[in-house]
Order: C-alpha cells, then sequence, then structure tokens
C-alpha cells in the first residue's frame, strides 16, 4: 500500500497528462494572444501609414494588372486609374509603381512583393495583388506538385498554432529528401515547358522520375513533354502511370485521349473525349478533339461542325469569342478545306488562325500545325517560297518541327528544285527527330526508289485524301485543372503574412470577368478570410455594366482581358474600396 507521500503509477500517468496538457494550452494560448497582438500591432501601423503616407500605390499581379487589352496599358490599367482618382481625394498625387509582369503564377507575384518589401524605401498608401489565372496550366498549377501530396489536413488541425509552428520548424530542419529533389526537377520540367523547351523539359521529368519513380506529377510532366515533341505512343504511357500513380482529373483523361488518337486508338479517344464534353472547362478542347477525330474518319461535315462549335464561330464562322481554343479551331476549318482540295478557303483559314493566336497570346512555338497547313495551302497555290518561310516558323513547334522538314523536301520537290539529293537530309533530320513522321517517311521511301538524281513529284502527291488521312495530331497549348486551388491559397497566405511584417496595407483582388474562373474567385475569398485581409471584386460592378446592355466586347478583348472601358470599371471600384478604407 502507498503512503501518502507516494504516488501510484495510475496518479502519475493522470498527473502527467493534466500537466501536458495545460503545458499545451499555456503555448496554444500564448500563440493565440501573440498572434492577436501582432495583428493589432499590423492594424494600427496600417492606419498610421495611411494617415502618413506621401503617396504611392503598389500593384502585383500578371497581364491582368499589367493592363494588357488597354489602349495604353501604362495609363489604362486598373491600378493606373485607381491611383488617378485616388489623387482627387488627397492633398497630394498619388504616385504608382506597377510591378506586374505577363504570365507570372501565384508564386512568382508574392516573389516580386517579398522582393519590393526588402527595398529600402518608402512604404505604401495600399498594395494591389491580383494573382491565380496563370497557376491553372499544364494540367495543373505551376508548382503545386511542390505541395504535400497527403490529403489536406482537417481545419481543425491546420487551426492549431502549436502544430502550425512545429510543421514549419520540421520542415526547415529536415534535409532535402529524394522526394523534395524530384518536385525541383519537376518544377524546373514545367518552366521549360512553358518556354516551349519540351526536349529540356523532358530530361528534367526523366531525372525527377529516377529521383522518385512514384511522382505522379513527374510522369505526368513526361507525358506532356513527350506529346509536346509528337511522341504520342511514349506518351500514353507516360500519362497511364501518372494516372496509376494516383493524378486522376478529367484534364488527364483528355491529354490523354488526343495522345490516343494520334497513334490510331479512336475509339478510346472518342470515349474519353466525349465524357470530357460534359466537364465545363474543358469542353471547346474536348469538342475541337471530336472533330479531329471526325476528320480522321472522312466526316468532314461532321468535322467542321465541331470545329465551328469548338470556337464558338458561329454558322458563318463569325469574329472567335471562344479564347485560346480558336486558333485550333480555325486550324481544323483549314485543314478540312485542305481535304476538300479548297487551297484558297484554307489559306484564309490558316491565316487567321495565325492572327487570333496572336491576339490571345497563343505564341508561335505553340501553333505549328496552323503554320504547316498554311504552306500546304500555299504550295498549292505555287506559292512555294512563301511555303517555305511558314515552313520555318512551324520548326519554332517541338510537335511540327519533324513535319516542317519533311515538308520542305516534297515543297522544294514541287518548286522544281527537289532531286532526291538534296531532299534526303531533310527527309534523314525530320526521321532523326520523329522516327515515324509518315510525310518524311514517304519520301525517304520513295527516294529509294528513285534514286539520288530522282525528282520528287511535289507535295500535291503526298497531300491527297490519303496522306492528309494520317495527319498527326496538333499540340495542345495547356489543359487546366481548376479544382485544385492550394498552390494560390498558400501563396496568398504568404502574401498576407509580408505586409503585416512590414505594416503595409494588402489587397487582394478577384478577376474581373464575370462569368470566368469561379474557382479562383472561391480560393481568393477563403485565403482572404483566413489571411484577415480585404478582398476587393469587381466582377458585380462589370456585371451590372453588362446587364445594361453592354456589348462584352466593349469590357473584355477576345482572351478575356478587359478593355480599356473594362479597367476603368475596375480601377473605379478599387479607388472606392480605398477610399472608404
Amino acid at each position: 500500500m502507498a503512503g501518502p507521500d507516494r504516488l501510484t503509477t495510475r496518479r502519475k500517468l493522470a498527473f502527467g497528462l493534466v500537466a501536458t496538457v495545460l503545458a499545451f494550452a499555456l503555448i496554444e494560448g500564448g500563440l493565440r494572444v501573440a498572434g492577436e497582438v501582432y495583428i493589432a500591432r499590423y492594424q494600427h501601423r496600417v492606419e498610421a501609414g495611411l494617415a502618413g503616407s506621401t503617396g504611392q500605390l503598389w500593384a502585383f499581379g500578371d497581364s491582368f494588372t499589367l493592363g494588357v487589352g488597354a489602349d495604353d496599358p501604362a495609363r489604362d490599367s486598373y491600378p493606373a486609374v485607381a491611383a488617378r482618382l485616388l489623387s482627387q481625394t488627397r492633398s497630394g498625387p498619388l504616385h504608382l509603381s506597377n510591378r506586374a509582369r505577363p504570365g507570372l503564377n501565384s508564386t512568382e507575384i508574392v516573389a516580386e512583393f517579398e522582393s519590393a518589401l526588402q527595398d529600402d524605401g518608402e512604404r505604401p498608401l495600399g498594395v494591389l495583388l491580383l494573382a491565380g489565372v496563370n497557376n491553372e496550366r499544364w494540367l495543373g498549377q505551376s508548382g503545386q506538385f511542390c505541395l504535400e501530396d497527403e490529403p489536406r489536413a482537417p481545419r481543425f488541425r491546420d487551426s492549431i498554432r502549436t502544430y502550425a509552428v512545429l510543421r514549419w520548424v520540421v520542415l526547415r530542419a529536415r534535409p532535402p529528401r529524394p522526394v523534395d529533389r524530384a518536385c525541383r526537377e519537376v518544377s524546373i520540367g514545367f518552366d521549360h515547358l512553358e518556354r516551349g523547351r519540351p526536349d529540356e523539359a523532358l530530361r528534367s521529368f526523366e531525372r525527377a522520375v529516377e529521383m522518385d519513380p512514384r511522382s505522379a506529377w513527374a510522369h505526368l510532366g513526361r507525358g506532356i513533354a513527350l506529346a509536346r515533341a509528337g511522341l504520342h505512343a511514349e506518351a500514353v504511357g507516360a500519362y497511364r502511370r501518372a494516372a496509376e500513380e494516383g493524378h486522376r482529373s478529367p484534364s488527364l483523361d483528355l491529354a490523354l485521349a488526343w495522345s490516343l488518337r494520334a497513334v490510331g486508338e479512336t475509339e478510346e479517344a472518342g470515349r474519353l473525349a466525349l465524357e470530357a464534353e460534359g466537364v465545363e472547362y474543358l469542353r471547346d478542347m474536348a469538342v475541337c478533339l471530336s472533330g479531329w477525330l471526325a476528320f480522321d474518319r472522312g466526316d468532314l461535315e461532321s468535322a467542321e461542325r465541331r470545329f465551328l462549335e469548338a470556337g464558338h464561330l458561329g454558322d458563318a464562322g463569325g469574329p472567335p469569342s471562344g479564347g485560346g481554343v480558336v486558333p485550333f479551331a480555325l486550324d481544323g476549318l483549314g485543314w478540312v478545306a485542305l481535304r476538300r482540295g479548297e487551297e484558297r478557303a484554307a489559306l484564309e483559314r490558316f491565316e487567321e488562325c495565325r492572327r487570333v493566336g496572336g491576339e490571345v497570346h497563343v505564341t508561335p512555338h505553340l501553333l505549328g500545325w496552323c503554320h504547316v497547313g498554311e504552306a500546304v495551302a500555299l504550295a498549292g497555290t505555287g506559292a512555294h517560297d512563301e511555303a517555305l518561310v511558314a515552313l520555318r516558323t512551324a520548326r519554332a513547334d517541338a510537335s511540327t518541327k519533324a513535319g516542317a522538314m519533311a515538308l520542305e523536301g516534297w515543297i522544294n520537290g514541287a518548286a522544281g528544285f527537289g532531286s532526291c539529293e538534296r531532299a534526303g537530309w531533310r527527309f534523314g533530320t525530320a526521321l532523326a527527330t520523329l522516327p515515324e513522321q509518315p510525310w518524311a517517311r514517304a519520301g525517304q521511301e520513295l527516294c529509294e526508289q528513285l534514286g539520288p538524281e530522282g525528282t520528287l513529284p511535289g507535295a500535291n502527291t503526298l497531300f491527297g485524301a490519303a496522306g492528309l488521312s494520317s495527319l498527326p495530331a496538333p499540340a495542345m497549348t495547356s489543359w487546366v485543372d481548376p479544382g485544385d486551388t492550394r498552390l494560390l491559397e498558400e501563396d496568398l497566405r504568404r502574401a498576407a503574412e509580408l505586409a503585416r511584417g512590414a505594416g503595409v496595407p494588402l489587397y487582394l483582388l478577384v478577376y474581373p470577368q464575370p462569368d470566368a474562373h469561379p474557382e479562383l474567385a472561391a480560393a481568393i475569398e477563403r485565403a482572404s478570410e483566413e489571411a484577415r485581409v480585404p478582398v476587393i471584386d469587381p466582377r458585380p460592378r462589370l456585371q451590372a455594366e453588362l446587364d445594361t446592355g453592354v456589348d462584352w466586347e466593349e469590357l473584355f478583348i477576345a482572351d478575356g482581358h478587359p478593355t480599356t472601358r473594362g479597367y476603368q470599371l475596375v480601377g473605379e471600384e478599387v479607388a472606392r474600396i480605398l477610399a472608404g478604407r
């Protein structure tokens, strides 16, 4: 029997448990109180700064903040409009520092903000930050593959300050693991893809696979790089492996469908395309793929109808309003016209494809099949020199490089100086790039029959109905998976922490197009609520303008960026919110 001054083992455990709970409660309570004090001090510094600032407004973001689409972005961007309007309510002018750049994703935008805060200089009256739209590419958000792949922690665990601090310490102290190094290679690979370098991207993804064979993102990136290089048979295997490792999404299935079509697996490709048509954010690209499947079957009427539908071009082929899918829909219409032997009509479609591609910022290295089609149409009208110029542009697109080289040999033959001796190296180069390139293979086999001095009969022989039936798949520029906004929310929370640390007021913005990017708007709202920073949503203002009967084209250009008038409305809303604060 224990004496009065001794504790039993059960009591020791009970007292130990109570002491642990009390210690945890004290630590957790202390962290929460410290957080509230920190935020209160931040708010005080912000109010003091608002009263005493000599007048700067900072803006960070992508092309929507820079002012792409406006007549004069330097004057007409929404930050410029807001600064101009706020200057009228102050005793002195409000100077704008717009540090936005087109194409930045949320991580890059927050890095720009952090860099600006590190400079010794005047703190701003306010900071405007808009981010997220460039996260949605390459089957997911640029960089989100570096987040933990484990399921998101329950909200109650995320809300425990002690857990957050311990996790931060552990992650900072832990040396890089193979999975971390693989993540870095994946990030580099996607960066190469964005810059039109699929060969370098492929090397990065393959290094990532070696470091972490279970990385779904590494296999996914490898599949995209292979498809961009025209190696669709290998891409199919990479896509399937990504799915096996847990990356399941409608976007992945659609990417797989495009490569399946390229290797002749049209039944499965058609089934996946039909499923993707039921997903709103994939519908247009899925319809475009259905058009190519109809083209493969020789059903030109259905193909034409589907291409018109994919690009929202209307029965008469009116002005495009379908965003980034439009150039590829026009490309398909051009090939339909070629298949019918209508070179002039095809040439018009390909020229429109090139023009619209520039308007919606699809760079030439992603429009290769448009330029290949233009070369074929030009060669059909006898404009061989112009055709060869178009092919040189097509070579910048990795997916059409081999085809463009092969066509140069055939079109030289049509121009009368295409002997097999001169064309053979082009066919050989094309086959070295893409071993199964059908046009290069056809040219090489014919030259083997004709001999070095043989004269090629010209491209018209190749571009009959049978030749076009083997047309490889155009390369898609991007795929989106908008449901996953983890990276955006994490970056916006980090921006809020940076702003609090510097004592500057931060305002998050929502993208202005009322019917676009609802998933981004929801993510920005969540981040705003969690980080306790204000959010400015200009969508109701622009929707109200549309409701009065203003045409959509008066507020937005074809790819969704605002016009000068659209930016004016956004700037007015920003100025109203900042003046009220």
